[in-house]
């Protein structure tokens, strides 16, 4: 993927990764984790956004968000739960 998209890794990230590269997870926890530090040290001198690009690894930028503390917390709804929605974040109003 590298050499597809034509970035330049540092040699540091594949020395980090050297041992853990047969670790599918390892890996995973790893780019987690340096995502949310980089993230962190651009939000922190100034920068006030970042495009995160997980390649259809949805997880990874949710775990990325949460490290980096700016999801915002569930709320409760106005309405009683339904049955049939259980995760429902969103209610249509019907006018009358």
């Amino acid at each position: 993927m590298v050499t597809t998209c034509k970035v330049q890794v540092p040699q540091w990230v594949y020395d980090e990764l050297e041992p853990i590269k047969h670790d599918d997870d390892a890996v995973k926890e790893y780019g987690i984790k340096l995502c949310v530090d980089l993230c962190q040290k651009l939000f922190d001198n100034g920068i006030l956004g970042a495009h995160i690009y997980t390649l259809n690894l949805e997880k990874s930028a949710w775990r990325i968000l949460e490290g980096l503390n700016i999801l915002k917390p569930l709320r409760d709804m106005p309405w009683r739960p339904s049955a049939i929605r259980k995760e429902e974040e969103i209610r249509p109003v019907h006018w009358n």
